[in-house]
């Protein structure tokens, strides 16, 4: 909670409209489904996230589907696509409290709930987006591309953001940048692997505007320190202009 305020929103009524790329209000469409994520614990239940950004339940195998709208109650008239669309296209469960969700939106930022979606708040502290935000530090706005954690350490994320990788140590309260030597820190994908919970995985591209690998040579960074130091790993990914 920055500056004494809470940012956790109750929801009241149906969220009307977000922002669209003009910066007018337009109307919520959910068109296309992002990403599935079924429960740790139940295997009726299933989350969906879609574009626009809304997230979805269903507790019968997906017979019947229900949003949990209170999520789009958190500034949701703020929201505004990225060039991809505006998507909820990462639904991250705390494996050791069914009652915390993560998730992430482009471009608006990410979320955490810690009471099963009844409120929700944003946790983008730290968070820069000098290139795509009037106010690098707005509480929404930010363009996350995807955030992964380890099941051993659900309180440690780590973020591929539009730029920078940046990691929390306290559930999102607060982020810090751990690109380090990275030759571009821009990209989409980051994961954690399945026993070291300190060793990350990303795949930077040039840059937002071009999306190929530095040089035309695919490479996967990987990091043992949870940041700043990486590695370039190459052998039998593609060398030769990858454009």
């Amino acid at each position: 909670m920055p500056n004494g305020k809470s940012n956790m929103f109750l929801y009241e009524g149906e969220v009307g409209t977000h922002k669209f790329y003009d910066g007018s209000q337009h109307p919520w469409e959910f068109k296309h489904i992002w990403h599935l994520e079924p429960s740790l614990t139940d295997p009726d239940t299933v989350y969906a996230g879609a574009e626009d950004a809304a997230l979805f339940k269903t507790t019968d195998g997906g017979k019947t589907w229900k949003e949990l709208p209170r999520l789009r109650g958190v500034k949701g008239n703020l929201w505004q696509p990225s060039a991809g669309g505006m998507e909820l296209h990462t639904i991250i469960l705390d494996p050791k409290n069914s009652q915390r969700i993560y998730v992430a939106i482009s471009a608006a930022g990410a979320f955490r709930t810690d009471d099963g979606g009844l409120t929700w708040r944003f946790i983008n502290r730290g968070l820069k987006s000098q290139y795509e935000l009037p106010d690098p530090d707005a509480e929404v706005g930010h363009c996350v591309h995807r955030i992964t954690l380890h099941a051993s350490r659900p309180e440690v994320l780590f973020m591929q953001k539009h730029w920078d990788i940046m990691r929390t140590d306290n559930a999102g309260e607060s982020w810090t940048e751990v690109s380090g030597n990275l030759p571009t820190d821009f990209g989409f994908p980051i994961d954690v692997h399945a026993h070291e919970p300190e060793t990350i995985y990303v795949v930077p591209i040039t840059s937002d505007s071009l999306h190929y690998p530095p040089d035309g040579k695919l490479r996967v960074y990987p990091s043992k320190t949870g940041g700043k130091e990486w590695e370039a790993l190459s052998k039998g990914l593609p060398q030769k202009t990858v454009m």
